[in-house]
C-alpha cells in the first residue's frame, strides 16, 4: 500500500488546496476557472469548497497508514469515482469556463476514474487480506 500513501498524499494536497481556495479565496477561484462570469454565486463555491476539504480530510486519514485503514482507502476511492459524472456535469453545463476550467474539466474526470478505480481495488484487496498482528 505503499503506492497507495503516496497517491492519497497527494490527493489530499490537491483538495486542501482547491478546498482552501473555495472557501478562502472563492473570488480567485472564479477569476481563474470562471473568467467569462467573474464573481458569481460563491455561496455554491463554498459549500463546494468544504466538501473538497472533508475529502482532505479522509485521504488524510486513509493515507496516515492505509494498510491498517482500508475501509479509508476503498471510501475515498469510491469519493474520486463520485467526482467522474459531478466534473462531466460541470463540464458540460458551465458557460462560462476558461481554457484553463475547460482543460481541469477533461483531465479531472479521467484522473479521478483511474484513481478512484485503483483505490477501490486496492482497499478491497486489503479489507479482504488476512491481517497481521499490530
Amino acid at each position: 500500500m505503499k503506492n497507495a500513501r503516496w497517491l492519497l498524499l497527494g490527493l489530499m494536497l490537491f483538495d486542501l488546496l482547491l478546498g482552501s481556495a473555495a472557501v478562502f479565496l472563492p473570488d480567485l477561484y472564479l477569476r481563474i476557472m470562471h473568467p467569462r462570469f467573474p464573481g458569481g454565486p460563491t455561496y455554491w463555491l463554498t459549500r463546494t469548497g468544504f466538501l473538497w476539504l472533508f475529502f482532505a480530510l479522509i485521504e488524510g486519514l486513509a493515507a496516515w497508514a492505509p494498510e491498517r485503514r482500508p475501509a479509508l482507502v476503498l471510501v475515498t476511492g469510491f469519493l474520486r469515482l463520485m467526482d467522474v459524472p459531478a466534473d462531466l456535469a460541470y463540464l458540460a453545463t458551465a458557460r462560462d469556463l476558461g481554457t484553463f476550467g475547460v482543460l481541469a474539466l477533461i483531465f479531472s474526470p479521467l484522473f479521478n476514474a483511474a484513481a478512484g478505480g485503483w483505490l477501490v481495488s486496492r482497499g478491497r484487496a486489503a479489507s479482504s487480506a488476512p491481517r497481521r498482528p499490530a
